[in-house]
């Protein structure tokens, strides 16, 4: 809920809002299959409630999705159909060719981009 759907799965408002309550069906459902105790279901149903409000804070803010994330998300912004091959490798291509910094900085961070130092860098 706090790591893999935020960074992962690109969620709407609606999805966020329920899945606490499905995944709260699918444990009790999961757990009473391969027989676990009520008590250790009910403690699962717990952290599951105390974790909503983090969840939900966590799964709407941008520094938590991954690059794959970010940049889908970007590309929804700019109408790009995912379903559309070509639309989605031209909108690619422009976003590689940007520098690297600008890349790194779009995506928060996230390529691990450290520049070298100014004594190093290529002369044009």
């Amino acid at each position: 809920m706090l790591d893999f759907l935020p960074r992962k799965a690109s969620l709407d408002a609606g999805q966020i809002r329920a899945l606490p309550s499905v995944l709260r069906s699918w444990v009790r459902y999961a757990l009473t299959r391969r027989g676990l105790d009520e008590d250790h279901i009910e403690a699962t149903m717990d952290v599951v409630e105390r974790l909503e409000s983090e969840f939900r804070r966590v799964a709407t803010n941008p520094d938590n999705f991954g690059p794959a994330k970010a940049v889908t998300n970007a590309m929804l912004a700019d109408r790009v159909d995912l379903l559309d091959e070509d639309a989605v490798e031209a909108w690619l291509d422009v976003f590689n060719a940007r520098p690297l910094e600008e890349r790194d900085d779009f995506l928060g961070g996230r390529l691990g981009f450290d520049p070298p130092p100014a004594s190093r860098r290529p002369r044009p």
